[in-house]
């Protein structure tokens, strides 16, 4: 489990420990602009996967696209999608993850909203389903307990001592001042350091 200075920074770590420069992303359309400006600084190409209002992320068109491309991860929020709010059920999401295991594509998991629901459990994660390592889980405090509590996470499965690396080239480009836009996504990662234990069901 790695720290990390918001989601986003999160996300970041995740799309480099598994991408190169050049690489297929599947991403879930529409999603929020801020994935998207963290793909283009890594120089990611992009395929579309629907959300349906009703039924959410589209696995036919997920499996085409996988079949036909050399994709290297998907990006989803299975859990109150924004801007649509629409959640996976279990059925969904072991799906997603039985057809990303079949293409060896990694799962990038935005489990943000998670703890944002009102009636019987909390939703549940694909990453509670993964026994391959092949899903990068992330969330952050943000929408929990305040929006300037800049604090994140990220599980990165069988890409954690990439993920490592990726995190201490932060660190050290911010104790020797040289962190500017190439190297992060601008001004939508604001740094924090709220060190506090979290864990994902």
């Amino acid at each position: 489990m790695l720290i990390t200075d918001g989601a986003l920074q999160a996300l970041y770590i995740a799309l480099a420990a598994v991408c190169e420069a050049g690489d297929i992303v599947a991403v879930e359309s529409p999603c929020v602009f801020s994935v998207l400006e963290v793909i283009r600084v890594l120089r990611l190409k992009v395929i579309e996967i629907p959300v349906d209002t009703q039924t959410g992320f589209d696995v036919d068109v997920f499996t085409h696209a996988c079949a036909h491309n050399p994709i290297k991860a998907v990006i989803v929020t299975p859990s109150f999608h924004n801007p649509t709010g629409i959640f996976l059920s279990d059925e969904q999401k072991l799906a997603l993850l039985n057809i990303a295991q079949h293409h060896h594509v990694a799962i990038i998991e935005n489990d943000i909203y998670g703890d944002l629901h009102f009636h019987g459990q909390r939703p549940s994660t694909i990453k509670g389903f993964d026994h391959s390592g092949l899903v990068l889980y992330y969330s952050s405090f943000a929408k929990t307990l305040a929006p300037g509590i800049r604090l994140g996470y990220l599980s990165a499965g069988k890409f954690l001592q990439r993920a490592e690396q990726i995190k201490k080239g932060f660190i050290r480009q911010e104790e020797a001042g040289q962190l500017d836009e190439l190297s992060l996504p601008s001004v939508y990662l604001v740094f924090g350091n709220h060190p506090k234990a979290p864990h994902y069901r």
